[in-house]
């Protein structure tokens, strides 16, 4: 069927639709192969094993329906992740602006990119600083940290490639930010990885705990060795934790240990995700992720083929968002204007930085306590927690990972 016009597409979208695409043009094809790392495995429920790309006709859907899609008083902001999205080239990358320019029609703009940093030449930090690109690097602190668990297939370390990354994203004045996850061993290093950070010149830091349970019977039958969210289709409810996850009380004291240190001596200097996002709650500003709102579904993944899912975690091929009445996908970016897939459902607003310098009175752990007991705090197992009813996996602490227990 024929895509449907810009104007077409901007009768049927509410005013109140704007929502949040992340694009994944690569699917979960990466060039590392990192072992907590979920979605690689991801792999194994396509259909072949050729390299997935995203084509020019879905880029331009994509493109297009998003920036339709989104009330014209408002910017729009396209995140593109993996995967790793640097193994499509500068190219797709260049034609991807040259589409938001033709479609966007002097609206603002504005890109988002997380990489692993092991492609990014000086080329790529010349084009990523020139369009503007916000980039999320990867790096999970010094370099006998983040070589626990972030090699190549050969086993090859990755840290100098992700260290060079990060100096030409500096050097070429790239705004950007680093993920840190943290796993079994880091979790026990919080001074040392943050110092690392800071040292190396990183302002805007987001730590994410790594938690993961191993597949049941029918999900290893599939290919996986992880388990999805919630589990009980899969009939593996009660699963173990993998041995990487990082422990609940580990997580806790990693948390409080940088936050003592951040209070102290780096507010206004460095600014730290999980912190500005609790201290927003603490002025009752709209939560920045999922799991610090009442309720998710502004956030949706678009796949390279075009299918749409309600996050990279639900992904699987009977899992896309479907019409009503049960025909082709929903979730088939060519198909619908975006809106239409996730009308009704509360929004996940798009990562955007806090630079104000919040006042150090309200910077203590006193302030800060019973904020993080409170139910939208967020935690740290967040994709195996079911709503209502939540299950505690065996292994280390099972599911119950609150951020309360930064002050523990």
């Amino acid at each position: 069927m024929p895509f449907p016009s810009t104007d077409q597409a901007s009768a049927i979208v509410p005013s109140s639709a704007g929502f949040h695409v992340m694009a994944k043009p690569s699917g979960p094809a990466c060039n590392i192969d990192c072992a907590y790392c979920f979605y690689l495995e991801k792999e194994a429920l396509f259909p072949g094993k050729k390299m997935r790309r995203m084509s020019d006709d879905v880029l331009e859907a994509y493109v297009r329906n998003t920036i339709a899609s989104n009330p014209p008083d408002q910017p729009v902001m396209f995140t593109w992740q993996g995967g790793e999205p640097t193994l499509l080239g500068i190219d797709f990358y260049r034609r991807a602006v040259a589409l938001q320019q033709r479609y966007g029609r002097g609206r603002r703009i504005d890109n988002s990119f997380q990489t692993n940093g092991t492609l990014i030449d000086e080329d790529w930090a010349a084009f990523l600083a020139e369009n503007r690109f916000l980039v999320g690097l990867s790096l999970d602190g010094p370099r006998e940290i983040h070589n626990r668990f972030r090699r190549y297939r050969s086993g090859a370390p990755t840290f100098d490639f992700v260290m060079q990354a990060l100096e030409r994203l500096q050097r070429h004045g790239v705004e950007y930010n680093v993920l840190a996850c943290v796993d079994r061993h880091s979790g026990e290093h919080p001074l040392q990885v943050y110092r690392f950070l800071k040292r190396h010149g990183v302002k805007f830091i987001q730590f994410t705990p790594v938690v993961e349970r191993l597949a049941g019977p029918r999900e290893k039958a599939r290919g996986l060795d992880l388990s999805g969210p919630g589990g009980a289709e899969d009939g593996n409810t009660d699963a173990s934790l993998a041995p990487f996850s990082v422990r609940p009380a580990d997580w806790g004291r990693f948390l409080s240990v940088v936050f003592r240190e951040w209070a102290q001596q780096d507010v206004g200097e460095v600014f730290v995700m999980n912190f500005e996002w609790t201290l927003a709650a603490l002025m009752d500003a709209p939560g920045a992720v999922c799991v610090h709102q009442p309720t998710c579904g502004r956030a949706i993944v678009a796949e390279h083929d075009g299918t749409v899912y309600g996050g990279d975690d639900e992904f699987k091929p009977a899992a896309g968002i479907r019409q009503a009445q049960g025909g082709a996908a929903a979730g088939s970016v060519p198909r619908l204007p975006l809106a239409k897939i996730r009308r009704g459902r509360r929004p996940q607003a798009p990562l955007r930085r806090h630079r104000q310098r919040p006042a150090r009175a309200e910077l203590s752990v006193r302030r800060l306590r019973p904020l993080l007991r409170h139910r939208h705090a967020g935690n740290g197992t967040h994709r195996h927690a079911p709503a209502r009813r939540p299950r505690r996996a065996r292994g280390d602490g099972g599911a119950a990972f609150e951020l309360a227990s930064w002050i523990a």
